[in-house]
C-alpha cells in the first residue's frame, strides 16, 4: 500500500523538494504576496499623493505636492489598508460561505440553468460586499485628506455608514467611473493591437499610458 496513507514521509517529502513539485505549488502564493508587498505601499502613497495635488491650494510645484501628500497621508492610509483590508477578507469569506450554502438547492436542482443561476448570485452577492468595503476605502481616505484631523477608525467607520446609507449614489458613480475604465481601457487595447509597440516611441508611450 501507500505509504503516504499511513504517515508523513521525510524521504518522499525530500524527494519533492529535490524534483522541485513542492517549490512549483510554493511559486504561486509567493509570488502574489510579493506582488502585495510591493503594491500596497505604491498603491497608499500614490492614493495621498494624488490626493493632496487635487485639494492642495497653495500654489507650491506639483511635484512637491504630490511627494508631500504621498508621505503625509501614508501611515494612516497603510493602517487602513492592512485593518481594513482584514476585514474585508474576513466578511468576504464569510458572505461567500453564507450564500453558497442557501444557494446549494438550487445548484443540486435538476432545473436546468439552476447551476448558472446559483454561480451569479454567488459572484453578485460577493462583488457587492467587495464593492463596498472598497467604496469605504475611497471616502475614508477622502475624509481623511480633506479634515486632516481624526483617526482612521473614525473615518472608516463614517465612510461605511455613508456608503450604507446612500447606496444608489456610491454604487452609481462606481459604475460610471467602471464604464469609464472600460472603454479607456478597450481603445487603448485596440490602439495597441493596430499600432503595435515595436518602436522605443511607441514602448514609452505606452507605459506612460499606462500610469495614467
Amino acid at each position: 500500500s501507500d505509504p503516504l496513507h499511513h504517515r508523513f514521509q521525510v524521504g518522499i517529502f525530500r524527494d519533492l523538494l529535490t524534483d522541485g513539485v513542492v517549490l512549483g505549488l510554493l511559486t504561486l502564493p509567493l509570488m502574489m504576496a510579493g506582488l502585495l508587498l510591493v503594491a500596497l505601499p505604491i498603491s497608499v502613497f500614490l492614493a495621498g499623493a494624488t490626493l493632496e495635488v487635487l485639494i492642495a491650494d497653495d500654489g507650491n510645484p506639483f511635484f512637491q505636492q504630490f511627494v508631500r501628500g504621498g508621505a503625509h497621508f501614508f501611515w494612516r492610509f497603510l493602517r487602513l489598508a492592512i485593518g481594513g483590508g482584514i476585514v474585508m477578507i474576513v466578511v468576504v469569506g464569510a458572505t461567500a460561505l453564507g450564500v453558497a450554502s442557501a444557494v446549494e438547492p438550487l445548484m443540486r436542482s435538476a432545473w436546468p440553468p439552476g447551476a448558472f443561476v446559483a454561480v451569479t448570485i454567488e459572484v453578485l452577492a460577493v462583488g457587492v460586499v467587495t464593492t463596498y468595503f472598497l467604496l469605504s476605502f475611497d471616502y475614508a481616505r477622502i475624509r481623511l485628506a480633506m479634515s486632516d484631523r481624526g483617526g482612521v477608525l473614525r473615518a472608516w467607520l463614517s465612510s461605511l455608514w455613508l456608503v450604507a446609507r446612500h447606496p444608489v449614489q456610491t454604487y452609481g458613480l462606481a459604475c460610471i467611473f467602471a464604464i469609464l475604465f472600460a472603454a479607456v481601457a478597450a481603445g487603448y487595447l485596440l490602439a495597441v493591437s493596430a499600432l503595435g509597440t515595436h518602436t522605443m516611441t511607441l514602448i514609452l508611450v505606452t507605459v506612460a499610458i499606462q500610469q495614467v
